[in-house]
């Protein structure tokens, strides 16, 4: 993991980061007149949506501490910078609580060592700026105390809770001292030093001889490491019962590391754990994903297609020409896509699974998915990000306020990721998982609510996902409904949404009187779907029997009602060829694959059967709306 995170470049960067810093920015700048006369704070922060500070993005010096923490050069929190005169802003540490002693006594001594440490640098490299911090410490820091008080109340807030404060001299060009070319290299020195083992030897990233690393140069972000319960996260390991407890010694002999691999790994993850364009964790999940290409190539728009499947980046996916063929016209080098999954265990990353995928298979993979996954919505192909997919085989439930609350299994949306990458079939304990939650959900199946619609059409992309990669491969379920597919289980399930639609379509017309408009309320209490879907899934030839009679009855409703007659007539036809072309051939019981076939059936016909009582009510609006245009015109 460290190799491939250490030798990647992000292009979009502008820059490499340096060895011992870190993308984090600073809140303040602290700026100086060249002889130390005068001084100026101000905060450069961006404003977040909600009214908040964040520190604008920049490379600054950083290490981890631990402690009795040393200072970090020329950009570190207020009491380095700015020592004990900084108490004097207002009332800050003024209490007597045991935090506040803490910081009172300590902070001296930290001001102290920050500005030896800068002193040292500036003996060594001739650096002015150091010159001019140093003189206006010992003039009692003139202006300090009007630059706190001027500073906003978020902005103090933010100064309070350890924002770095970067030193700059007024009118310099050159931008704050650690910054300088000199301090990054002084720095780099520092870091190397203080993290070293003593050692020399491989670096396993670079394969190069250099000082190793005791441990990590900077720490990672905590927040974006699932399971951890710190902000700083320092360790790593792939077996922390061989590493973590039966090694003795600060340093792990098997992760020779030297400083710029370390410093450059630390950096990309955190870039890369920050973006939501190349790393992905569900919040129910205790696993993370990122990824990122490496080569001549990347597969950045497949991948996010994935997680957010824009109809018309998934068109243009699905018509792009095939890898081979752009290989032979380009002759672009070969590229790879690169995933890394890992989770947290308190203050430790601990790396779970890392693949490396030629970016031709996975633009293959993707569209592959694509093509094996939509569905028709208002008659339109549609896709599922990966989350609701996985949401649609987890539990459903009321939530405060009424509101619908989906759990996600977990692991599976990491599962349906790798599937799509690398053209797999969808496991079959999501499958068992989404088949269940059909059964448990069918009561709900007559609601027009979004999330509930949403649920059967995402299972029924699930279903047509594993049917197209397993027992159907070489015939492959359509999107749309399969009129010549002859396989029994998925007939069963046409021929019961049929009868669903019947039992709906009676009750709508009975309620009728002759000539009066059909009520929309006339649902019956308990339909077919709400009492035998679950049986008929897993052993439809054992409600066949009743079933058969509740279609005859229903039918007969139909046939008493003028104004749905024609109604009757087209379901006896539907049911009547469905039956004829089963025969003797309803299962008596289904297996997992043939339980997918048939949610498969009874999901195309169910949104078959409502795009036909669409187009026929559209229909009959215009034929009336013709009639009584021609009577106006008479």
């Amino acid at each position: 993991m460290i190799e491939l995170l250490a030798s990647l470049r992000l292009a979009d960067e502008g820059q490499e980061v340096p060895p011992g810093y870190a993308m984090k920015g600073y809140g303040f700048v602290l700026e100086l007149a060249a002889d130390g006369s005068d001084s100026a704070l101000t905060g450069v922060h961006a404003e977040e949506a909600k009214g908040g500070l964040k520190c604008i993005p920049s490379a600054i010096p950083t290490m981890t501490r631990a402690n009795n923490p040393p200072p970090i050069l020329a950009c570190d929190g207020w009491p380095y910078v700015l020592g004990p005169v900084s108490f004097d802003m207002g009332g800050w540490f003024a209490d007597d609580s045991p935090a506040a002693q803490k910081v009172r006594r300590e902070t001296p001594g930290k001001h102290q060592a920050f500005r030896t440490q800068l002193a040292s640098y500036g003996s060594t490299s001739g650096d002015p700026a150091c010159r001019a911090y140093e003189q206006w410490c010992q003039l009692g820091q003139p202006g300090l105390v009007a630059g706190l008080r001027g500073l906003s109340d978020a902005a103090r807030k933010r100064l309070a809770v350890g924002d770095p404060v970067a030193i700059q001299v007024r009118g310099a060009t050159d931008g704050p001292i650690h910054s300088h070319e000199p301090a990054v290299q002084f720095w780099g020195d520092k870091v190397t030093q203080l993290k070293s083992s003593g050692k020399r030897g491989i670096c396993l990233a670079c394969g190069q001889t250099r000082p190793l690393l005791d441990t990590l140069p900077q720490s990672l972000l905590g927040r974006h490491v699932p399971g951890t319960d710190t902000a700083q996260v320092a360790l790593m390991s792939a077996n922390f019962q061989a590493v973590g407890r039966t090694h003795s010694g600060s340093a792990s002999p098997t992760a020779a590391l030297c400083a710029d691999c370390g410093s450059r790994a630390v950096t990309n993850f955190n870039r890369l754990a920050a973006d939501p364009a190349h790393c992905f964790r569900d919040p129910g999940d205790s696993e993370a994903t990122l990824w990122f290409s490496t080569g001549d190539d990347n597969a950045d728009e497949e991948v996010g297609a994935l997680v957010d499947p824009s109809p018309d980046i998934v068109t243009r996916l699905l018509r792009a020409p095939r890898d081979a063929d752009l290989a032979a016209a380009s002759g672009y080098l070969q590229a790879t896509l690169n995933t890394i999954t890992f989770s947290g265990n308190i203050a430790r990353l601990v790396p779970r699974s890392i693949t490396r995928t030629p970016i031709s298979e996975v633009r293959a993979s993707v569209r592959a998915w694509f093509r094996d996954s939509a569905t028709l919505r208002g008659g339109e192909e549609g896709w599922f990000r990966l989350t609701s997919l996985a949401a649609a085989t987890g539990d459903l439930k009321r939530g405060t306020g009424g509101k619908w609350e989906q759990a996600t299994p977990h692991g599976s949306v990491m599962a349906l990721f790798s599937c799509a990458i690398h053209n797999r079939p969808i496991p079959h304990g999501l499958v068992a998982h989404a088949l269940q939650r059909a059964r448990a959900e069918a009561h709900l199946a007559s609601m027009a609510d979004p999330i509930v619609v949403g649920r059967g059409h995402a299972r029924l992309a699930l279903m047509r996902l594993h049917l197209n990669r397993t027992t159907w491969k070489d015939e492959p379920v359509t999107t749309e409904l399969d009129e010549s597919r002859s396989d029994p289980a998925y007939l069963a399930g046409r021929l019961f949404s049929l009868r669903a639609s019947l039992q709906e379509t009676a009750h709508y017309y009975s309620s009728t009187r002759p000539g009066a408009e059909p009520r929309a309320d006339s649902a019956p209490n308990a339909t077919i779907v709400d009492k035998h879907f679950s049986r008929a899934m897993q052993s439809p030839k054992s409600v066949e029997p009743g079933l058969a009679v509740l279609s005859q009855r229903h039918l007969g409703m139909l046939r008493r009602s003028e104004a749905g007659r024609g109604a009757g007539f087209t379901y006896q036809q539907a049911i009547e060829g469905l039956g004829g072309r089963l025969g003797d051939r309803l299962p008596p019981r289904l297996t997992i694959d043939e339980q997918a076939a048939w949610l498969a059936g009874f999901y195309q016909q169910q949104v078959a059967s409502r795009a036909a009582a669409i187009d026929g009510a559209a229909k009959k609006r215009a034929d009336q709306a013709a009639t009584t245009t021609e009577g106006n015109l008479a």
